[in-house]
């Protein structure tokens, strides 16, 4: 459900200051006309959605379109982001997992002399 509505007639700095302000951590505050106070309106922000006066988290590994999941990877949902994590055996590069590379071999010549040395 999507709200969209004008809250009071005051600027978001006067409206911040009062105990009846409704915009929380999750949201940000809108001036509708700032030059008239004509009231505020409260967006969800970056990773937020839904309703901005409840402030829900999109649990984006949930959302079709960002999740990317396969065999090697999984999506983990964080507050207002996400991220991604690879099974054992994987590393993440840029946002795909690919199998881990061994450590190369490096190679030590010797020698050995057997005698005296004059």
């Amino acid at each position: 459900m999507a709200l969209d509505w004008a809250i009071g007639n005051e600027t978001c700095e006067v409206a911040r200051n009062k105990a009846n302000y409704v915009c929380g951590g999750n949201s940000t505050c809108i001036d509708l006309n700032p030059n008239n106070g004509s009231g505020y309106r409260c967006n969800c922000m970056v990773g937020y959605g839904g309703n901005p006066y409840l402030k829900d988290d999109i649990n984006e590994c949930d959302v079709k379109e960002l999740n990317n999941s396969t065999s090697t990877q999984f999506c983990v949902n964080d507050v207002g982001s996400y991220h991604w994590l690879c099974i054992e055996g994987y590393n993440l590069d840029g946002e795909a997992c690919v199998p881990n590379q061994p450590a190369p071999k490096l190679s030590l010549a010797t020698s050995l002399t057997i005698g005296k040395y004059i």
